[in-house]
């Protein structure tokens, strides 16, 4: 099973709580390398074509890596009762913000897709409940740097790309179920 949602809605709290979760940090390098070409060996295409469009845009290629690391290691803990906390839709949605939501990104996200039918539980809270936990978070990523400097560009870019990518989840009817943290109830 893997989380997915948008930074700051409280994911990693919520896995925290959880027995069987999966923390990438726990992974020595080794383990990381190769969960990195066992993903991009499973689908050496999907890859390659990803890694060009970032590519072409003058975008970083580091996303389209990580995102293969993730499928290694969702092709190494798939017949486990693993939740993944940063998993591969995580870095699906990572690696299509600042991207053009072009019909080809489409299509190459659908054809990725219908390849890991993995359950997902979508979290997800209000947008001002969202930027407040950015704000006030300890964990700090590029995408919360750009809310906090008042530059609300990249949290735009980063909703508009969930709700992209949710709905080439629905179009191959991947398995989600909704969650709201407790804590926004």
């Amino acid at each position: 099973c893997e989380m997915l949602g948008l930074p700051g809605v409280g994911k990693s709290h919520m896995a925290d709580g959880f027995r069987y979760s999966k923390s990438i940090a726990s992974f020595r390098l080794y383990q990381r390398l190769a969960f990195l070409f066992r993903g991009l060996f499973t689908d050496p295409i999907f890859f390659f074509k990803l890694l060009v469009i970032r590519v072409a845009n003058g975008s970083p290629v580091r996303p389209a890596l990580v995102l293969a690391e993730r499928v290694g290691i969702y092709q190494s803990f798939k017949d486990d009762r693993v939740l993944l906390d940063e998993g591969i839709l995580q870095f699906v949605w990572r690696s299509c913000c600042e991207l053009d939501k072009s019909p080809y990104l489409y299509c190459l996200v659908k054809k990725f897709l219908q390849n890991y039918a993995i359950n997902t539980v979508y979290i997800k809270c209000s947008k001002n409940d969202n930027i407040k936990n950015i704000l006030f978070r300890k964990k700090r990523q590029r995408y919360d740097d750009s809310v906090s400097s008042g530059s609300f560009d990249t949290f735009i870019e980063g909703r508009s790309t969930m709700v992209f990518l949710l709905r080439v989840m629905k179009d191959v009817s991947h398995p989600v179920h909704l969650s709201v943290p407790s804590y926004y109830v």
